[in-house]
């Protein structure tokens, strides 16, 4: 009977004070709540990893194809080639300037205002004619020379093609068109002067010439890449087509021609 007693008594369940059940709450709580916060930080950096993705976007790093459903700057685009390219080939257009970097500035008129409105004539055309393009700017951001370039670089694109406007404030006689190409680049040479045979062909500017010029979008690209000056903003008489919104749709249409040119030439 003794031993039952005691082997009852060690049966028994063992009572906790208060004490031990308060503890065991803050304990349990405490579990909770971390894993709820690990939950919540990811969550949070997950969306703060799409804003970033979402803002670069917006900052004009935008893939066009003729599938591709977004906003035109032109209703309708006169079919130049049934040309098509080929995989994962992309043309960068680059609308130079943007943001707090204006370029050019006569009385109130920014060049940024000028190229980027071409820059996306250039893109609606060029899609429409079977050529898939990546922006480096849509809107007016500023981006950094470097990150231009490095853009068409990591897309591994076929082709970059930079827009802008130039100045010459020692002589305001001096109009039309010229393209820039990295000096000793044989590829770019020969992009840079099919443009300027188009626009020469067309005669809706005067094409002035091809210049070799170390500027760092054309350094720092690995593809065949020029810049083309649209016309002379220190010419009164150019400055005032460029405001002109039919006058950059023809000029649009006529790099467009260049491009598709090259790269048939390049296909073939």
């Amino acid at each position: 009977m003794r031993n039952n007693k005691r082997r009852g008594h060690y049966n028994r369940r063992k009572r906790h004070s208060k004490k031990y059940y308060f503890k065991k709450f803050i304990r349990n709580t405490l579990v909770t709540f971390m894993v709820m916060l690990t939950f919540f930080v990811g969550v949070s950096l997950v969306l703060i990893l799409a804003s970033k993705i979402k803002d670069k976007e917006n900052n004009g790093i935008e893939i066009y194809t003729a599938d591709t459903d977004y906003d035109k700057a032109l209703d309708d685009v006169d079919i130049i080639t049934d040309y098509r390219m080929s995989g994962k080939e992309y043309v960068v257009l680059d609308a130079g300037h943007g943001g707090k970097d204006t370029g050019a500035i006569v009385d109130d008129i920014y060049e940024k205002d000028i190229n980027l409105p071409v820059t996306l004539y250039l893109r609606d055309i060029l899609v429409e004619n079977g050529v898939s393009v990546i922006l480096t700017r849509s809107t007016d951001t500023f981006i950094e020379l470097e990150e231009r370039a490095q853009i068409a670089n990591d897309a591994e694109a076929t082709m970059f093609v930079s827009i802008h406007c130039n100045y010459y404030e020692d002589d305001s006689d001096i109009s039309g068109l010229e393209c820039y190409y990295y000096p000793d680049d044989v590829d770019s040479l020969c992009f840079a002067t099919d443009i300027l045979d188009i626009v020469n062909s067309n005669g809706v500017t005067i094409g002035r010439k091809t210049v070799a010029e170390d500027l760092s979008v054309l350094r720092n690209t690995n593809m065949r890449a020029v810049l083309i000056e649209l016309g002379y903003m220190s010419n009164s008489t150019n400055l005032k087509q460029l405001q002109d919104e039919d006058f950059q749709i023809e000029l649009a249409y006529e790099i467009a021609e260049g491009i598709i040119n090259n790269l048939t030439e390049n296909d073939d």
